[in-house]
């Protein structure tokens, strides 16, 4: 009974996760990765050998817009990609639920499932064209199917079932391949009554399929455009570096504030001090070594940990559930463990305000591209045009535009056209962005005329109401 309760508590919790992200699929908010990712799947579909193009892999394995080029079936490709993004969303939830009901119990399931759907990184991000969310998720699921492995006495089927697995989490991102590290750990720390040898060998098949799987990419990035490894250096050199400790300092804003932050400082300590609980360890090293290995990259971001969330909010769930069973008695540790839940989606419902204004200042941003590439089209045919966020407006468009010139200068010899430029993207040229009146003075004496003006409303904090304000500016240039 007690279990149809969490099962029930964390169905609650999924369905008002996907009712709130309702609005986001018709959302025309694009940034340039998920125009790039957009760009990609609208191709594959036509001409799927364009997922072999030295654009297609220039960054990242292709998995992620195969998957999304199915969203082109919805007729309106962005609805279809929203759409996906959110079936991936909601498909983490399950899966953390049913990881931690395999690892420790139904609660810890549930706790882990509820505080991931109410997340606001989680759950702003799965409205978002993005493979950071898909990747953690493809990283729950292989902690399953590894656990099942080792529970299962290493299978043959289980070990195929891991490998293929891993392949596809090391296809949607690169930082997939460190689902490596858990897999070494289960395989040679586990009580096993076999050799270290004996041990080794049960790690080649799933080893054998990853490695052949990104040996297979990594030729086809060589052979497309003579590169071992994607090349990040415009990565690394567009934000500012950050600390070594970045993302340790950052894990109580990851995991969605101090109480779950304690609860996850104290499931850890006691994965780490209680021998019942050494078969979760490997919930330690998930978290420990994937902060290690993220921290040792040269440019850090926080959406790019979340393939550490959910093993963090799994320990949170265990330290929970530890603080239940020292301090209440047997008869009452099933009830409190139903308030607890019932607290969880108590305060998730709270925060639901903040949640559904991030929510919307997120859909209001990066908007107006579409409505852009329409009139270019209708009113710039066979005109030179240069644009600002080239990734966007060709997503609409299909047509790869030229970037703005560096200089004023270059723009003085330049010849008649059109230039674009948005209210969004910082990395349009500082003589154009942001744009100012001085700016603009400066683009008259150069010959153009402010031709379009696009409008859309934008809700942040220094507007709690929607309000309408200039977006993008197409200027003509004539002589």
């Amino acid at each position: 009974m007690r279990n149809i309760f969490y099962l029930m508590a964390v169905a609650f919790a999924l369905m008002l996760f996907c009712v709130l992200h309702y609005p986001s699929l018709f959302s025309e908010s694009l940034w340039p990765d998920e125009a790039l990712y957009g760009w990609i799947s609208q191709q594959f579909l036509i001409h799927p050998s364009s997922i072999l193009t030295k654009e297609a892999l220039a960054y990242q394995p292709p998995l992620y817009p195969i998957i999304l080029s199915i969203g082109n079936l919805w007729g309106d490709g962005l609805v279809g990609y929203h759409a996906i993004s959110l079936m991936i969303g909601m498909a983490g939830i399950v899966s953390i639920y049913l990881l931690g009901r395999v690892l420790v119990n139904d609660f810890v399931g549930a706790f882990a499932a509820i505080a991931l759907s109410f997340n606001s990184h989680y759950f702003s991000n799965t409205g978002r064209i993005l493979a950071d969310i898909p990747l953690a998720v493809a990283i729950i699921i292989f902690m399953l199917a590894l656990t099942n492995w080792v529970k299962g006495g290493f299978s043959p089927r289980h070990s195929l079932i891991v490998g293929v697995l891993g392949a596809a989490a090391i296809l949607l991102k690169w930082p997939g391949a460190l689902v490596i590290i858990p897999l070494f750990y289960c395989v040679l720390t586990m009580p096993l009554n076999c050799s270290i040898f004996n041990r080794l060998k049960l790690l080649f098949l799933p080893l054998a399929i990853m490695l052949a799987v990104s040996l297979l990419v990594i030729y086809l990035s060589c052979w497309r455009f003579g590169a071992m490894l994607p090349d990040t250096y415009v990565f690394q050199h567009a934000f500012v570096k950050q600390h070594v400790f970045f993302y340790l300092f950052n894990l109580i804003k990851l995991v969605g504030g101090i109480i779950p932050g304690v609860l996850l400082l104290i499931g850890l300590i006691a994965v780490l001090v209680l021998a019942e609980l050494r078969h979760l360890k490997v919930l330690v090293v998930w978290v420990l070594g994937f902060i290690l290995a993220l921290s040792m990259a040269q440019e850090k971001q926080l959406r790019y940990a979340f393939i550490l969330l959910p093993g963090c909010l799994l320990l949170a769930g265990v330290g929970a559930d530890i603080l239940i069973e020292k301090f209440f008695k047997v008869n009452l540790r099933g009830w409190v463990r139903s308030l607890v839940l019932m607290l969880l989606i108590f305060l998730g419902i709270v925060g639901l305000k903040s949640l559904i204004l991030f929510q919307e200042n997120r859909i209001s941003t990066y908007t107006g591209f579409r409505e852009a590439s329409e009139w270019l089209s209708v009113n710039a045919q066979n005109a030179e045009i240069r644009v600002g966020s080239q990734r966007a407006l060709r997503y609409y468009s299909g047509i790869n535009f030229n970037k703005l010139p560096d200089t004023l200068t270059d723009l003085n010899q330049w010849g008649p056209g059109f230039i674009v430029v948005d209210f969004w993207e910082y990395t349009q040229p500082s003589w154009i962005y942001p744009l100012t009146g001085d700016k603009l003075d400066n683009l008259e004496s150069a010959g153009l005329r402010l031709a379009k003006v696009i409008y859309r409303p934008i809700v942040g904090a220094q507007f709690p109401k929607p309000r309408l304000i200039p977006v993008i500016w197409i200027f003509e240039k004539k002589i």
